[in-house]
């Protein structure tokens, strides 16, 4: 969930994320389905996502090139993750019932633009949307707008 939120990032291309795509500068991704090439910068927050992928577990002797991997270190195909997906949102409403969990992974990406700083065109090009019109369309922000009578005078 970090990786996708941090990074708006969809789930492919979360699930295809090699450690051979991190470098210095950050993490390398190609969308898969834009083909937008991008190296998200690093932060505190981005590296703990990335250290806890080291937490995952392991079969003795097995190494794995996928930040998320199974125990045997393959990838998750999109259908394995989905089941484990809907399996920890299960355990998180029984562990936080007063919490809303009625959301999916790729929400996370919209939830991530949302709350970007910035114009719609500073978010377009973080979120690597072709258009202005798919950026708009994840930006689920509740602008705050003036009433009459307290617009800005020029």
């Amino acid at each position: 969930m970090e990786l996708a939120y941090l990074c708006l990032a969809r789930q492919a291309d979360i699930l295809s994320l090699t450690y051979s795509q991190l470098s210095n500068d950050g993490i390398f991704i190609k969308q898969g389905k834009t083909g937008i090439a991008q190296i998200k910068a690093w932060t505190d927050r981005l590296h703990a996502a990335i250290e806890l992928s080291h937490t995952l577990p392991l079969d003795k002797g097995i190494s794995s090139i996928y930040v998320l991997h199974q125990q045997s270190g393959s990838g998750y195909t999109r259908d394995g993750f989905n089941s484990r997906w809907r399996k920890a949102k299960e355990e998180a409403k029984i562990k936080f019932p007063h919490l809303n969990f009625d959301f999916t992974f790729h929400d996370l990406k919209a939830k991530g633009v949302s709350d970007l700083d910035g114009s719609l065109s500073e978010k377009q090009t973080i979120s690597g949307h072709k258009n202005i019109s798919q950026t708009a369309r994840y930006d689920r922000k509740i602008n705050v707008v003036p009433v009459v009578g307290g617009q800005k005078k020029q």
